[in-house]
């Protein structure tokens, strides 16, 4: 009896025992689902973003810097300043790149070396290409040259900056990223067009996902409303019957046979 009883309560025992261990299992189970559960909506909501920020805040960044890039020059060239060169020159930079990118113009007679100014403040955002790009030269915070500064906390890298401080609080750093521009063109009176090309590589800090790809956005300026940089006259409808200043004609005064924002703001250099 002693025996049997002993049996059945070893068989309690047992199944006790298998009870706790089948509930530990199904825990542990349990919170392995949620934990990839948890996961896998994550990294749903990062790829939803990073669509968005390929397919909307990329061109949205474009539009707001560039337009502000824009209209600085046209200011500053309006207060009687000269442009180096609007677009890239013998693979040297334009004043638009640089502006638009970064907030600073290359002045190579008064300016600061590259790891003081522009390269000291972005060098670490750049690929080495884009560094190789801009370290040769002097450049100058076109915001000290303009009455009201326009390009503060407006350059592309520093709307770049904040988004990429709302991709490190989602647990996302920058592997790499570069930008490229076409030239700048005017396509109407009243537009103007560049294409940009970027780059990106992002990483997830778990080493979880990545993020790799390549955008084109072409980018439509409207000058409407822009300071006439030779007038300094904002551009309104009588922009098509403006006149040309006389050095450009071989009369006292003529149009220009095509009226363009561009040439306003380059100089004979460009």
């Amino acid at each position: 009896m002693k025996k049997k009883s002993m049996f059945f309560s070893l068989i309690t025992i047992l199944m006790v025992l298998l009870i706790i261990l089948s509930y530990k299992i199904s825990t542990e189970k349990s919170a392995e689902e949620s934990k990839l559960a948890s996961t896998q909506i994550r990294i749903k909501m990062l790829n939803t973003f990073i669509n968005n920020l390929e397919d909307v805040y990329f061109e949205d960044m474009l539009n707001v810097a560039s337009k502000t890039a824009l209209q600085t020059l046209s200011n500053y060239t309006a207060n009687n300043n000269q442009l180096t060169n609007v677009n890239e020159v013998n693979k040297k930079p334009g004043d638009f790149e640089t502006v638009m990118l970064f907030g600073y113009l290359e002045d190579n007679a008064g300016g600061v070396n590259c790891d003081e100014s522009l390269c000291g403040d972005y060098g670490k955002k750049l690929s080495d290409a884009q560094f190789i790009r801009y370290k040769n030269y002097q450049y100058r915070d076109i915001d000290k040259d303009l009455k009201t500064p326009l390009m503060q906390f407006y350059s592309f890298f520093d709307l770049l900056n904040k988004t990429e401080n709302v991709l490190e609080n989602l647990g996302i750093r920058t592997d790499s990223f570069s930008i490229s521009l076409t030239d700048l063109e005017q396509e109407t009176n009243w537009n103007v067009i560049f294409t940009a090309t970027i780059d990106y590589h992002f990483v997830d800090k778990y080493k979880i996902a990545a993020w790799r790809g390549r955008t084109e956005k072409l980018i439509n300026i409207t000058i409407y409303g822009f300071e006439d940089p030779l007038s300094g006259k904002t551009i309104k409808k009588n922009w098509k019957e403006d006149i040309g200043p006389p050095a450009s004609c071989e009369g006292s005064q003529c149009q220009y046979d095509y009226i363009c924002f561009i040439d306003k703001i380059k100089t004979d250099t460009d």
